[in-house]
């Protein structure tokens, strides 16, 4: 994580001195005897948002690597938890947001809707492998921000399993595992995903594209359906 930062603030202040070459540049080309040098040094305020913004999201990622991902058990009843990130400021990249997990079952055909990829682990071309079933998860998301959120679908999966497909609306653009959460508005929906019959099923939501498991993950047991 530091690795990144580091990378990510550098590349910000590279990108300062290179506006700043580049108003210096601009002020002695309007005067060359001088006049517009008080512009000389002055970073466009853009430029110095950016550099915060990064140095901001960094200073968050430090301090929510230090925590550990929270548990939750789903026995069959209704599970509801905020994946909070108030401390972040006012950035527009991440936002809470509410998850209700309201049934969760395994089933060899898939619920009407269900908009999937033809062919994965498990799946190919429309027909389950032997010892695969399908898992859903039939999930109400609540964005709590105060403007619409794009929010990446596949950033679900269980037991290592991608996400197969889910029903309802989507981002129709190339991202197609996007889709649109306004505010206050709860977006219902059946996640559907690949597992082996075998397998222990545990939900892992890594809400903001964090690359390590820290304070920002969610994790759901599914103890009720173990075989």
């Amino acid at each position: 994580m530091k690795k990144i930062c580091v990378i990510l603030i550098t590349l910000s202040l590279l990108v300062s001195v290179l506006s700043i070459i580049y108003v210096a540049v601009g002020a002695a080309s309007v005067d060359p005897e001088g006049a517009g040098n008080e512009l000389l040094g002055v970073v466009p305020e853009y430029i110095l948002e950016e550099q915060r913004y990064w140095e901001e999201y960094c200073r968050y990622g430090e301090e929510m690597s230090l925590k550990d991902p929270e548990y939750y058990t789903f026995d069959g009843e209704t599970v509801t938890f905020t994946m909070k990130d108030s401390e972040y400021g006012s950035s527009s990249a991440l936002y809470d947001i509410e998850y209700t997990i309201r049934d969760a079952y395994y089933t060899d055909t898939l619920p009407e809707g269900v908009e999937h990829e033809n062919n994965t682990v498990g799946f190919s071309e429309g027909i389950l492998d032997e010892g695969y079933t399908f898992l859903v998860l039939d999930v109400i998301l609540e964005n709590k921000d105060s403007k619409k959120q794009m929010y990446m679908m596949n950033s679900i999966n269980v037991s290592d399993a991608d996400l197969l497909g889910f029903e309802g609306a989507q981002f129709k653009n190339s991202a197609r595992h996007h889709a649109e959460l306004y505010p206050d508005t709860p977006f219902e929906t059946k996640l559907a995903f690949v597992v082996q019959r075998s397998a222990y099923p545990q939900v892992h939501i890594d809400n903001f594209g964090a690359v390590s498991v820290d304070g920002r993950d969610v994790y759901v047991d599914l103890e009720n359906l173990v075989k």
